[in-house]
C-alpha cells in the first residue's frame, strides 16, 4: 500500500466520499503467484486501489491510479479524469 501524499488525490477522495458517498480503500485481496519454475507460490496482496459505494467497487491498479504510466498530462487532469471514471461507473 502507498503513502497518499497528492493533493489532486486526496481532494478526489475527499469529494468523493464527502460528495457522493464512494469509499476509498486499498484491495487487501490476495493471489498465488508462482515464483520460481518448479511452481512454488507465495500469497501476494493484488495492488489495487477500490472505490465502493453499495456493495459495488471499482478498482483500479496502482500503478495506474498512482501514475507510474499512462497519458502525458498535468496531476490536475489527469485525476480529473479518473473522478469522471469513477463516476461514470456508479451511475
Amino acid at each position: 500500500m502507498r503513502k497518499i501524499n497528492n493533493n489532486y488525490i486526496k481532494d478526489l477522495i475527499k469529494e468523493l466520499d464527502n460528495k457522493r458517498n464512494i469509499k476509498f480503500s486499498f484491495d487487501n485481496d490476495t493471489t498465488n503467484v508462482i515464483i520460481n519454475e518448479t511452481g512454488d507460490t507465495i500469497e501476494k496482496r493484488l495492488e489495487n486501489v477500490v472505490f465502493e459505494k453499495n456493495n459495488k467497487k471499482y478498482k483500479i491498479y496502482e500503478g495506474l491510479f498512482f501514475r507510474e504510466f499512462g497519458p502525458p498530462t498535468n496531476d490536475k487532469d489527469f485525476y480529473n479524469y479518473q473522478k469522471m471514471l469513477i463516476l461514470n461507473f456508479f451511475k
